[in-house]
């Protein structure tokens, strides 16, 4: 009774009295089968508290003590999972190919599905693109294989996650909306809540700004609710981009600082980095270059742990743009390109092209204005996308102003269809960020 009450009170987002019930339970004499999954669901809800360390531990007692080879899989699977969140990336990929061996050997069909959906988890910010989708897709045959709607719709998840680390944003957003109506057909809310901003994220860059703020602002909500807090952190940090876009930067501000609390809380040091980034640009645009300064320097000092092929030429762009020292400049510069050559997670490209740009332009440097709008629409070829399109012609717009490459009617009509597009967009910090420019054309 135990055992099934709090397995119900998880389902409905009520992880703390969960937790108490399963507590409760273990202190009374009980089946060894009973007392096993009342382990295993303790270990699931101490995760879902954000209790990272004690959860491991959890998963470890669960592992040693498993009844059988699929409770040792299952087991295995969730301090796998356990990992993932603290970044323990080596381990984690030592456990999957144990339990790959297990799972095969006895065609185990949904943990296979989990096996290969962690392992694609793992590959996406490590920048491994195509073991991503590959992994991703054997998740999701798995998963039909066994007629598991969650294990899917997950699959389903890391798919689109794969085609964003690929750049595919368009390819992106058709595969999350697929992920996102199965989680709501299914009642699946914390599945909603890891892809409602992913779909957020994706709509960024079709130029759907005030959508994408909307999608991420409701799972904020949903990720509350049901303790999502991977879901929670990712979700704010994305919010704080889309307000920093708009020109909102003390929404931005709350939205980033209260994700590094939530980071901090559970010990996923990974996204700490890319918060710290965006309360830089917050800082930088508020006036405060010197503390703009500290925070990227900072971001930069966490990217180096593990973190260069998942978010370094970002970081390293944002750094160019704020420093003061034209020697630095130029190193973060060329050790993003450097990184952008060996092979990154898609949104660098489009991330680090902008701010080079950012800072072409701050430079008055209409060469390396359209080197980096030319490589940023080399990337995007393939799939381009308004986002990028727009900063493409808006680099080029300012780089014909600067060398007076076309005549002064042409250029003010060019300026006009482009702030067009920005005010449509409301990207109003660009928008902003333009004055000087319009200034250069005597309008």
């Amino acid at each position: 009774a135990y055992l099934s009450a709090a397995t119900a009170l998880r389902a409905d987002a009520r992880p703390d009295p969960a937790l108490r019930l399963v507590e409760r339970a273990l202190r009374l004499q009980v089946r060894d089968d009973i007392a096993w999954a009342l382990r295993l669901l303790q270990a699931d809800l101490l995760l879902d508290t954000g209790q990272s360390a004690a959860a491991l531990d959890a998963y470890r007692l669960s592992r040693d003590t498993a009844p059988d080879a699929l409770s040792g899989c299952r087991a295995t699977i969730g301090l796998i999972g356990a990992m993932r969140v603290v970044d323990r990336i080596d381990e984690a990929h030592a456990l999957l190919d144990e339990a790959q061996r297990v799972a095969e050997r006895e065609d185990f069909a949904e943990e296979l599905s989990d096996i290969h959906y962690y392992r694609g988890s793992l590959y996406f910010p490590a920048g491994n693109t195509e073991g991503c989708l590959t992994e991703h897709s054997d998740a999701v045959r798995h998963a039909e294989r066994a007629g598991a709607v969650e294990h899917k719709c997950r699959a389903l998840s890391g798919m689109g996650d794969a085609y964003y680390a690929q750049g595919k944003m368009r390819t992106a957003h058709s595969v999350i909306g697929e992920c996102l109506s199965l989680a709501r057909a299914h009642g699946l809310s914390k599945i909603e809540a890891a892809n409602l901003f992913m779909l957020g994220t994706v709509r960024i860059y079709l130029n759907e700004t005030e959508g994408a703020l909307a999608d991420t602002l409701k799972s904020v909500e949903i990720a509350e609710k049901t303790g999502s807090h991977r879901a929670e952190i990712v979700s704010r940090l994305t919010a704080g981009w889309i307000h920093i876009s708009m020109g909102d930067l003390g929404s931005a501000r709350e939205q980033v600082q209260t994700g590094l609390a939530v980071a901090d809380g559970i010990g996923a040091k990974r996204f700490e980095a890319f918060l710290q980034e965006g309360l830089a640009r917050v800082q930088l645009f508020e006036g405060d270059r010197d503390g703009a300064e500290t925070t990227i320097n900072s971001a930069v000092d966490g990217m180096r742990d593990g973190g260069e092929r998942f978010i370094g030429p970002w970081v390293l762009g944002t750094l160019a743009r704020i420093t003061r020292d034209p020697a630095i400049r130029e190193k973060a510069l060329a050790e993003g390109e450097a990184l952008l050559a060996e092979g990154c997670v898609g949104h660098n490209y489009y991330r680090f092209h902008q701010a080079a740009m950012a800072t072409a332009a701050d430079l008055r440097d209409p060469a390396a204005l359209r080197r980096h709008a030319t490589s940023l629409e080399r990337y995007t070829s393939g799939e381009p996308v308004p986002w990028s399109d727009y900063h493409i012609r808006r680099a080029r717009l300012m780089a014909d102003i600067l060398d007076g490459a076309r005549d002064r009617a042409a250029l003010e009509a060019e300026f006009d269809t482009v702030s067009a597009i920005c005010r449509q967009a409301k990207l109003h910090l660009s928008g902003a960020l333009d004055a000087p420019f319009r200034s250069m054309l005597g309008s």
